[in-house]
């Protein structure tokens, strides 16, 4: 093959690969655009829920307080987890009892 030819197929080659990486930039920054747009509006939906979540006011991280303090918490944590988790087995009764009257 004469060198015209080498040439011309070093000159595609290499005007396909800057393709590619343009290419590649241009969906890789189109990406990023998309990452942070959703970023901003989790970001938009979770703010309200930092400062105030469930209608209690915002507290200290826990290792900032005393540990008699975080225990109290922890107490009345652990206290309201189990009134739910009483409700849901009483629930759980009186369904199963009002199926067991239903079928007999």
């Amino acid at each position: 093959m004469p060198w015209w030819i080498w040439l011309l197929l070093a000159l595609l080659m290499l005007a396909v690969l800057v393709m590619g990486v343009v290419y590649a930039f241009r969906r890789a920054n189109a990406a990023l655009k998309l990452l942070g747009s959703f970023g901003s509006a989790v970001n938009q939906r979770l703010d309200p829920a930092r400062t105030e979540a469930k209608g209690r006011p915002a507290q200290d991280p826990s290792f900032t307080d005393s540990v008699s303090v975080s225990a109290g918490r922890y107490a009345d944590a652990h206290a309201r987890l189990l009134k739910r988790k009483d409700a849901a087995h009483r629930n759980h009764l009186e369904r199963w009892a009002a199926w067991r009257s239903f079928n007999q």
